[in-house]
């Protein structure tokens, strides 16, 4: 039987899967959907004006050093990065 991951990362069977489609084609409620677990919403917005994507590439083990690293300061991958930066040019 195959398993399929959920967006917050829970692993659901394809029953599952077949389950909530068939619900989904019946249709919902609004009520029904009121009881649905919310979208965590959009990111925090970083600064004051819109955020830039910019796009780096990394060797593994950096990627491996910094997800330790931001883990063991409970902060996300993307917070450490850009600590580290600030850190970076305020010592310039």
């Amino acid at each position: 039987m195959s398993e399929y991951r959920t967006a917050t990362g829970r692993l659901i069977g394809a029953a599952e899967v077949e389950a909530a489609a068939r619900q989904a084609e019946r249709g919902y409620e609004p009520e029904q959907l009121d009881s649905l677990p919310r979208k965590r919403g959009r990111r925090p917005t970083v600064g004051e004006a819109a955020a830039a994507v910019v796009p780096i590439r990394l060797d593994q083990a950096r990627v491996d050093a910094i997800d330790a690293r931001a883990a063991q300061l409970g902060t996300t991958r993307s917070d450490f990065i850009r600590d580290a930066i600030d850190r970076r040019l305020a010592a310039a």
